[in-house]
């Protein structure tokens, strides 16, 4: 169920002075090609929702970071891989991470904005048949709509790959307006909670039995009206029926919101498309060539599996083609990934160590 859950991530302070409250339309809140968004995972502990209501603030400028940041960028749905497993959708959006690289297709129109499903790998994917309605335009405070989904899933369960059904209902509700408060000193005003509460099951067969799981998700969601992305988004996922694991039900919670500060798509996709890191796996060493651009400063760092950084590889100002070795002879043995980081840009690729 992880899959579906990030999917899900694409949340009473005090009064606030009296701020207009927003109303989105798709014009303002639909994601664009080449919109880019960087979303940072947050710790959980002692992080709840708040409450909702009329012109109230939401601080959460003090909740802490994790390492693991996100890039999230849109792109066309005619040029996305695997786009013909959903047709109907209108643009996808692709995760650039540490963890994964997980596609999720959208059926974006003046109406709403909906999910078609999500691609993260052969055995991990949804394609939904009745896509999940996510908004229904306009967006206004105290605008509410129900809606039915299904669909074909394929995903682990408890480690154990399965192919069946995905069917469930959403309550969506704006519950809330006022005033958000981030990390860094960010305080966005005009801004709508979107709660939606979800219910599937995923079922499947087993030796010709009928097995089936239920969920649901309570996810809040902070928008407003010019940034194409949620600001930030709490989620709670629970099991609440079907077989368990050694550790029970599962339960999650996730926390995460945007960082605010521009991307370039251009610059980002120069870098990707000449970045080499060879030999791959390196024993003794490991050259690093890629093409910088606009004289920008770049660093280059090794992070190990729990994205922690172990070594700075380089950190120059860079215009045309760079060429980098690096001496691996020290580390140990196992997956490692490289991080650049050009501006405000952050890509991430692993590379093995034997």
């Amino acid at each position: 169920m992880k899959k579906h859950f990030l999917a899900a991530l694409l949340l009473a302070g005090a009064s606030a002075p009296s701020f207009a409250q927003a109303v989105l339309t798709d014009v303002n809140l639909n994601p664009l090609v080449n919109d880019a968004f960087v979303s940072v995972t947050c710790d959980t502990t002692a992080v709840t929702a708040m409450s909702g209501g009329a012109n109230i603030t939401w601080d959460y400028s003090t909740i802490l970071t994790m390492s693991h940041y996100d890039t999230v960028v849109s792109i066309a749905y005619a040029g996305a891989p695997h786009a013909s497993m959903f047709p109907g959708s209108t643009i996808a959006s692709k995760t650039l991470s540490i963890i994964d690289t997980t596609l999720n297709f959208y059926i974006a129109n003046s109406s709403k904005f909906s999910q078609n499903g999500y691609y993260h790998s052969t055995t991990q994917n949804a394609k939904f048949t009745n896509a999940l309605d996510q908004l229904h335009y306009p967006v206004t405070y105290l605008d509410s709509f129900n809606d039915a989904y299904a669909g074909s899933i394929s995903a682990n369960y408890l480690g154990t790959p399965f192919v069946g059904t995905e069917s469930g209902t959403a309550h969506v509700v704006v519950d809330g307006w006022g005033t958000l408060k981030l990390p860094g000193g960010v305080i966005d005003t005009g801004v709508l909670r979107v709660h939606t509460t979800q219910a599937f099951v995923d079922s499947t067969y087993i030796v010709s039995m009928a097995v089936g799981a239920g969920f649901t998700i309570n996810t809040y969601s902070w928008y407003m009206a010019g940034y194409h992305s949620a600001l930030l988004t709490i989620a709670y996922l629970d099991q609440v029926s079907g077989p368990t694991g050694t550790g029970g039900p599962i339960h999650q919670k996730t926390v995460a919101y945007a960082k605010r500060y521009p991307l370039s798509i251009a610059t980002m996709h120069t870098i990707e498309n000449s970045l080499a890191l060879y030999p791959n796996p390196a024993t003794s060493e490991l050259n690093i060539q890629f093409d910088g651009t606009s004289n920008e400063k770049v660093r280059i760092s090794l992070l190990d599996m729990t994205s922690r950084e172990v070594a700075e590889i380089s950190n120059v100002t860079a215009s045309g083609t760079q060429h980098i070795t690096y001496n691996t002879s020290s580390l140990a043995k196992g997956m490692y990934f490289v991080r650049i980081q050009s501006g405000s840009e952050t890509m991430i690729k692993k590379v093995v160590i034997q």
